[in-house]
């Protein structure tokens, strides 16, 4: 989706991705990043809490498939 106003170039909208806490929650943040990348989408802003902010730290450093091999490694 873009913006124009007038004769300016088209703005683009900022994307921020929020991350909650609670460990089940993060491990599907990492499948909704997922998600996100496959349909194109790429947030600017990142924030996140607990282990939100332990998978957003992995999607911005570009760790994210490697994070997501590891949590698939846990068992019980």
């Amino acid at each position: 989706m873009t913006t124009q106003i007038g004769d300016q170039e088209p703005v683009r909208p900022v994307v921020g991705l929020a991350l909650g806490s609670g460990s089940a929650r993060g491990w599907a943040h990492i499948g909704v990043i997922q998600a996100l990348e496959e349909i194109g989408v790429q947030p600017q802003v990142v924030a996140g809490t607990s282990i939100g902010a332990l998978v957003g730290g992995a999607y911005v450093t570009g760790t994210l498939n490697a994070f997501a091999d590891w949590v698939e490694s846990l068992t019980v």
